[in-house]
């Protein structure tokens, strides 16, 4: 919990930057390196400290549910001609599960979250990029352009990466992976910040208010229950944790991909942060209920 605080104060930290100084050569260095450095050392980090990933029945149930939601994303974007298509694509796709999701699923859950929701974790991460393929279509008219430009993203590559180290079973020293732990935590607190920077008032508050139901929507009912339904049918183990992490608010990620692909950045900022401050709101609150 104080961590998380921690967070939401370099978050705020950021707003407050942006809004007293003029930082827009800062915003575009950190970036870069948070595209370019910290997020693939993150990502590295985060598959490789898990102790055992399967690729099983669980693994298909999650990338059917993610597919689920991007093509729901697509066709909800069109019902209600709704603008930044990608970006809506992107919060109602992929949530926050590691950074928010893993330790609630361990408070939670126990062992079992930590396992199941690490396994959300890096099947959520290879599909995130077929994601961004469609996120960009949503933006562009040509699929050729679309799947050209999401291959310059260095998650794809960095999947490739972690993909050829799981199959060779590489193992890296504790020191190598204490470094990358540390440049992969400094690159969240980068994160926040970048968020912070990119907050701001809405334009309309009530085309905000809208748009940020409509991703509520697909965040804590849509999302969970299409995981939730195949997950019944062929009695998972770890269902309702799958279900927990198919509910976190959008993942903050979203935010360096709106950014490196210049879409509207503001807009991710906005909706993942009020998101996500109601979901902890919820959960502190249920905590106090059930502990009371």
């Amino acid at each position: 919990m104080t961590e998380i605080i921690v967070f939401i104060f370099i978050l705020l930290f950021g707003f407050f930057a942006n809004w007293r100084f003029k930082i827009g050569k800062l915003k575009s260095i950190l970036k870069n390196l948070i595209a370019f450095i910290g997020a693939p050392i993150l990502i590295i980090h985060s598959v490789l400290s898990q102790g055992r990933i399967e690729f099983g029945l669980v693994a298909l149930i999650i990338i059917f549910s993610l597919i689920i939601n991007i093509i729901l994303s697509k066709i909800g974007n069109r019902i209600f001609n709704l603008k930044d298509r990608g970006c809506l694509l992107l919060l109602n796709s992929f949530a926050n599960v590691g950074f928010l999701g893993l330790p609630l699923c361990w408070i939670v859950f126990g062992d079992q979250g930590i396992y199941y929701g690490s396994l959300y974790v890096v099947i959520g991460g290879l599909v995130h990029f077929f994601g961004i393929a469609m996120a960009l279509r949503e933006e562009r008219t040509n699929w050729f352009s679309a799947l050209k430009d999401s291959f310059k993203f260095p998650v794809f590559w960095t999947n490739l990466v972690i993909l050829l180290i799981l199959s060779l079973r590489i193992n890296f020293s504790i020191e190598v992976m204490d470094t990358l732990g540390f440049i992969g935590k400094a690159t969240l607190y980068l994160i926040m910040f970048y968020v912070g920077l990119n907050l701001s008032k809405p334009e309309s508050f009530r085309k905000f208010y809208q748009q940020s139901l409509y991703v509520g929507v697909f965040r804590f009912l849509i999302s969970p229950l299409v995981i939730l339904i195949p997950s019944l049918i062929f009695n998972i183990e770890g269902r309702w944790v799958l279900t927990f992490q198919a509910m976190m608010p959008p993942a903050i990620f979203n935010i360096v991909v709106a950014s490196f692909y210049r879409m509207n950045e503001r807009l991710c900022s906005n909706i993942t942060t009020i998101l996500t401050i109601l979901f902890l709101l919820g959960f502190i609150l249920i905590k106090l209920i059930v502990s009371a």
